[in-house]
């Protein structure tokens, strides 16, 4: 199995048994977040657990990470290839 660089061989306990997956860092936190909380989103929105060093990363994003801001003409740009990029119904 060839690896991304940022990609994480993940192995952990599901509801069905022992799972292994290839995922970003961020979604195999999120992952370990679910199974540490006994698959309930709710705690993991409610992790009683802040010293974790997975606390800040639990809802699988990155908390340091800066939004990207746009400028109109980049906002236009994008919408006008998303019309052509999108199939008609």
């Amino acid at each position: 199995m060839e690896f991304n660089q940022m990609a994480v061989e993940h192995s952990f306990i599901t509801k069905n048994g022992f799972k292994s997956w290839v995922l970003s860092p961020l979604k195999a936190i999120r992952q370990k977040c679910l199974e540490c909380s006994g698959w309930q989103q709710n705690e993991v929105k409610h992790c009683v657990f802040p010293d974790c060093a997975l606390y800040p990363f639990r809802f699988g994003k990155d908390p340091g990470r800066k939004s990207r801001k746009y400028t109109e003409d980049q906002k236009r740009a994008m919408a006008e290839r998303l019309k052509t990029r999108r199939k008609p119904n």
